[in-house]
């Protein structure tokens, strides 16, 4: 899944993959699956010009295999595309936001749980009594890593997946609001109005250009 905004100002590499086309151990593979990672990093200067070189690198190998298939070599592309996913890693960890130690090993506990279980449990307070923290906790640290709530940061996961599902499926709004633990379309429809400003078959429609 891609999830873009507004690109309409950039201009460089495209570069999709498959994770398993990565070497299967090794940091670049880590890197990848990683999917509370960054969506995006802003590069040096000096760090986009290696990265840019890795990039044509690859895309050569690419292009020659394409045009004679007796020169490509899976291994030679796993291993330049490893290459490249390095260069453009940030060589520090990004600094947390204002926050105690405690506080981001909760907010890393709650976030993997939501991410587990955000299609059946809607609650902060599920998640609360599962994970053994209160409401508050979670909350603080929740703003603390991120500048949302815990319900807000909740939300937006179950938002997000909604239009995944919208998007990118043919299914009913009443099946999407299955899926995603909702009682019945009338609930779904009322709790994506609330956060899109849209009803799930406007959205769509936008969407579709339908």
């Amino acid at each position: 899944m891609h999830r873009w905004t507004d690109v309409t100002d950039l201009d460089g590499p495209l570069v999709l993959f498959e994770l398993g086309f990565l070497p299967a151990t090794g940091p670049a593979a880590q890197a990848a699956a990683d999917v509370f990672a960054p969506t995006s990093w802003r590069l040096d200067e000096n760090v986009w010009t290696l990265g840019l070189q890795a990039a044509d690198h690859l895309g050569c190998e690419h292009a020659a295999a394409v045009s004679d298939p007796r020169l490509a070599s899976t291994p030679v592309l796993a291993h330049l595309l490893s290459v490249l996913v390095l260069r453009v890693l940030p060589a520090e960890p990004a600094s947390p936001r204002a926050g105690s130690t405690e506080d981001h090993a909760v907010f890393r506990r709650y976030r993997a749980a939501v991410e587990e279980r955000f299609a059946q449990q809607h609650h902060v307070a599920d998640y609360a009594r599962t994970l053994g923290y209160g409401q508050r906790s979670l909350t603080r640290a929740t703003r603390a890593a991120t500048g949302l709530g815990a319900e807000q940061f909740l939300d937006q996961r179950v938002l997000l997946e909604a239009k995944r599902l919208l998007a990118h499926t043919d299914l009913p709004v009443a099946r999407c609001a299955g899926r995603l633990g909702f009682d019945d379309a009338a609930n779904f429809t009322t709790f994506f109005q609330r956060q899109a400003g849209l009803s799930p078959s406007r959205w769509r429609a936008g969407r579709s250009g339908r």
